[in-house]
């Protein structure tokens, strides 16, 4: 009965670990980013511009892996307030 909530929990849980991992790596590239911007070389230049556009790139990438993490989660809730969860089992908190 519980086999079900305990695949979709740790499918959020890799899901939350992946989102975790791309934040990470945009940070590292908008320092990156931040730190060419003062510097105005031609190199640094392209630079930037290769950052922003991986940057850009990977955007849609995060915003699909939040969509489905919060759709594990309402499912989460659902089996939850259905019984068919652990006792006293608590759904994940939903990303903005």
């Amino acid at each position: 009965m519980s086999n079900k909530y305990l695949q979709i929990r740790m499918q959020a849980l890799a899901i939350n670990q992946c989102i975790q991992s791309h934040l990470q790596g945009r940070k590292f590239e908008l320092d990156q980013l931040n730190r060419t911007y003062n510097q105005v070389s031609a190199s640094e230049r392209r630079l930037q511009d290769h950052v922003q556009s991986q940057v850009v790139q990977h955007e849609p990438n995060v915003n699909n892996l939040v969509k489905c993490f919060n759709s594990l989660c309402d499912d989460l809730s659902d089996l939850i307030q259905r019984h068919h969860a652990l006792r006293h089992a608590v759904a994940p908190a939903k990303l903005d």
